[in-house]
């Protein structure tokens, strides 16, 4: 197959604000009879402990303290469940994706592919450039009748 590896689009505040449109019509897909999997919680940290080992336990308590937080609270919607750059294809326009990995979709919390783009593991960009996009995302799932909080405040709580 022809064509190279980029690691980023030459333009990545538009190709990002661009895969936050993406997640829209993702989001409102049925998939009718195909069967989907709900959301499961792999890992509650509400009771954790900071393990002997660790060098800094209180980060591990602070850890402990955020979690027992109240868990978002949410309509579960079809969710990609690994929306993230490396599974974003680029085509030349620097525009159309191609969406890698659907394997792992869910029923689940719309917020959770919203903070798999932007939260990235190996990238991070300011937190204002962060904010930005996610408001232009939660306002089109807004507009689109997704079951998004009527407060971005409250999104923003369960996207962090």
């Amino acid at each position: 197959v022809p064509g190279h590896l980029e690691r980023a689009p030459p333009d990545i505040d538009r190709w990002l604000r661009r895969m936050a449109e993406l997640l829209v019509p993702i989001h409102a897909v049925d998939p009718g009879d195909v069967p989907v999997q709900t959301w499961e919680q792999w890992d509650d940290f509400r009771s954790l402990a900071p393990p002997e080992w660790s060098a800094h336990p209180e980060i591990w308590q602070r850890l402990g303290e955020i979690t027992r937080g109240p868990w978002p609270d949410y309509k579960p919607t079809f969710v990609h469940r690994d929306f993230m750059p490396r599974n974003l294809m680029v085509e030349r326009d620097g525009l159309n994706p191609g969406v890698l990995d659907f394997q792992d979709a869910v029923y689940g919390p719309i917020s959770y592919d919203v903070a798999s783009l932007f939260k990235d593991a190996f990238i991070s960009w300011d937190e204002e450039v962060v904010i930005d996009w996610t408001v232009r995302y939660w306002e089109r799932a807004k507009k689109a009748g997704l079951p998004v909080p009527a407060d971005f405040g409250a999104f923003y709580r369960d996207f962090e």
